[in-house]
């Protein structure tokens, strides 16, 4: 099954400042969320993010944050939870999950969408492509 852009949402999930450092190989994971953001508005795909209690934990990155027309703050795992199901389009049921924390944030977000009636995608480090869930 391929993606298509005129159904398909993306969601860069806690790319945040604090949160980096403490990433294995964190400026590769933000430099390769943000390129993927980058070839998603150039397709016109909608880019939102997340960030997990942001008064602890600080804001996305400055460029995450430029890059997404919507940020979610969330104080749960699943940003389903904090509003995201509502904050995407209801005509694009295609979503492609990046980020970090990908046993936890990115696993239990995909999931609510999934329970959502949404197809998840999330990328799949060594190889660069996208991977149905």
């Amino acid at each position: 099954m391929l993606m298509s852009a005129d159904d398909s949402s993306v969601v860069l999930v806690d790319l945040q400042q604090k949160l980096m450092p403490a990433i294995d190989h964190g400026e590769v994971v933000l430099s390769q969320c943000l390129r993927l953001a980058g070839i998603a508005k150039a397709l016109g795909v909608p880019v939102l993010g997340t960030e997990q209690s942001p008064d602890s934990l600080g804001p996305n990155a400055t460029e995450v944050r430029e890059v997404c027309s919507q940020t979610i703050v969330k104080s749960r795992f699943d940003a389903c939870a904090d509003g995201l199901v509502p904050a995407l389009s209801s005509q694009r049921k295609t979503v492609l999950v990046a980020g970090c924390e990908a046993h936890v944030c990115m696993l239990q977000t995909a999931l609510g969408l999934i329970d959502a009636g949404f197809q998840v995608w999330g990328g799949r480090r060594r190889s660069g492509l996208a991977k149905r869930v």
